[in-house]
């Protein structure tokens, strides 16, 4: 009887596994709920809360809104080992990593910016550290992007590349993190004399 209960109990797991699937939602109660999508490593990814997953062993994940692409997306970061994560705007998880895309890479050995393979900013002052939250804002507005942490603006600038719905995570090598408070919001009207001004002060570095 033994035998047979951990036949029945080795036959139920199989089954549960190859029934995992790569789509999960979040936020499924909020104004604006997210689809995600497992691009690789279904185990690399874990849904913890409503508005929060862990993210490891080198996975990489889609989030979306759907239909909404001009956005203020929302991740608190708590990185608890290895090297840090990548996050991917302006892309789609079809074409990941091949498709052009603005890449920021947050890790411990500092922050760096991509764009189509070339570095736009790069600070090695601000590293991840293990078990220091911080907030990293992406805002998509028109050829308008920007990127902030907390209420630092790391980048500023305009880009030929289309807003798409989609960001894309990876979690590079070793990491293990938890990213919570994950929230998109729809942009709203911007007074265009209020844009202006905050080009003016900011100066948005325009990309071919």
């Amino acid at each position: 009887m033994l035998i047979l209960r951990c036949i029945i109990l080795a036959i139920l797991t199989i089954i549960i596994q190859s029934c995992a699937s790569e789509k999960f939602n979040l936020n499924y109660k909020g104004k604006y709920p997210i689809s995600g999508y497992i691009i690789n490593n279904l185990e690399g990814i874990k849904i913890v809360a409503d508005n929060a997953i862990d993210i490891y062993d080198e996975a990489i994940v889609s989030l979306r809104s759907p239909n909404l692409t001009q956005y203020i997306a929302t991740f608190t970061v708590n990185l608890r080992a290895g090297q840090g994560l990548r996050f991917s705007i302006r892309t789609v998880y079809d074409k990941y990593p091949q498709n052009p895309a603005i890449v920021l890479d947050y890790t411990t050995d500092g922050t760096t910016l991509y764009y189509k393979g070339q570095i736009l900013k790069e600070d090695k002052n601000r590293k991840a550290k293990y078990q220091e939250p911080v907030n990293i804002i992406f805002e998509n507005d028109g050829d308008l992007f920007k990127i902030r942490f907390d209420c630092d603006i790391f980048y500023l600038g305009k880009t030929k590349l289309a807003s798409t719905e989609h960001i894309i995570i990876q979690a590079l090598e070793n990491t293990y993190a938890r990213l919570y408070g994950i929230d998109f919001d729809q942009i709203l009207f911007v007074d265009p004399l209020f844009r202006i001004l905050e080009e003016k002060i900011s100066e948005p570095i325009y990309l071919e």
